[in-house]
């Protein structure tokens, strides 16, 4: 998965729990939004397991965001964000690549860690109809093309059954599998669990 795909799932995952904080241009989108954020409200932590398949593959995730740090590992990926740092594992590169969280932008779609405050306030979010489904329609603050947006598909009940983005050969599916509320601390970056892994730091 690529870097940029990355964080872009973890950007859409974490709205999964937290799409309650972005602005809806149409009153009924603002009522869906308001009762996701009751469902959420006082939770200090949150972890949302999914499985995630494109047009080259399907696997399964998590993404991990408490108060203070963020985890979310896909496939042999993993992303730890923690003191405005961010620590990128390849698994199957062996490699870790460390980064100021500022080299990747202030929005949720260039840094997930984002999420950690529910600062989801980067998307317009209006209610409509997606490939047969009651869906929100997700577009980035200042984005004008239709393939840049992403769509929540909702339940009879207005829960989120799973975001959708891309077209063709480029289509990604996300699909939740279980969301959980107050499960405590993300997991930190331990060195000593990547022994002879390259690392490369351009803090």
């Amino acid at each position: 998965m690529t870097k940029s795909l990355m964080s872009r799932v973890a950007a859409l995952v974490a709205a999964l729990a937290l799409v309650a904080t972005a602005s809806a241009s149409d009153g009924e989108a603002q009522a869906i939004l308001r009762n996701i954020k009751q469902r959420f409200s006082g939770a200090e932590s949150y972890r949302v397991a999914y499985t995630i398949t494109t047009a080259a593959h399907k696997s399964e995730g998590v993404l991990h965001v408490d108060i203070d740090r963020s985890y979310m590992r896909n496939g042999t990926t993993e992303v730890y964000i923690s003191d405005g740092v961010r620590y990128e594992v390849n698994g199957s590169k062996r490699e870790i690549v460390i980064d100021k969280m500022s080299a990747f932008g202030g929005d949720m779609l260039g840094n997930p860690a984002r999420g950690i405050e529910g600062l989801l306030t980067d998307f317009d979010v209006v209610l409509t109809t997606h490939e047969g489904h009651r869906a929100l329609r997700l577009l980035a603050k200042g984005a004008t093309r239709e393939e840049e947006a992403a769509y929540i598909h909702l339940s009879a009940d207005d829960r989120m059954e799973r975001i959708i983005f891309g077209r063709g050969e480029g289509r990604v599916e996300i699909v939740p599998a279980r969301v959980e509320r107050n499960v405590g601390s993300a997991r930190a970056f331990d060195a000593k669990l990547y022994e002879g892994f390259e690392i490369i730091d351009f803090r």
